[in-house]
């Protein structure tokens, strides 16, 4: 049994539009739908700038942060810093020079007082919640 040549371009019509529908579902608009996306976590930015009372100051002095967000300090100032826990031993950055950045990532909920070590007038607060 032979196919006219309308059969044939009917057969390959139809199996062009099953295909194109296959894709557009699997990778068109329609396809998140049913599918919740996480927003992204955002960043926090903290700034240290030059203040002529303390040496430096962390601007903003508090942030909260949910687990798994992370916090960018930058030295904007015209020293060195650090980014230390208050208690010694939760978190420590190290010495940041002059342009340097240092990234905290949240890991538990907690209120963490932190402070420069060189400038120990200089004082911030991370509020970390679930």
């Amino acid at each position: 049994m032979l196919l006219s040549r309308a059969e044939i371009v009917g057969w390959v019509f139809a199996v062009l539009v099953i295909a194109g529908m296959g894709f557009l579902a699997l990778h068109g608009s329609f396809n998140s739908i049913n599918h919740a996306r996480a927003a992204p976590a955002s960043v926090a930015t903290v700034k240290i700038l030059t203040d002529p009372k303390t040496i430096g100051v962390y601007t903003p002095a508090k942030i909260t942060l949910k687990v798994g967000q992370a916090a960018t300090f930058i030295n904007n100032s015209n020293a060195d810093h650090t980014v230390s826990a208050k208690d010694g031993s939760s978190f420590d950055s190290g010495n940041l020079a002059i342009g340097a950045r240092w990234v905290f990532i949240a890991k538990k909920p907690g209120t963490y007082a932190y402070i420069c070590q060189y400038h120990p007038l200089m004082k911030g607060m991370i509020v970390v919640t679930a």
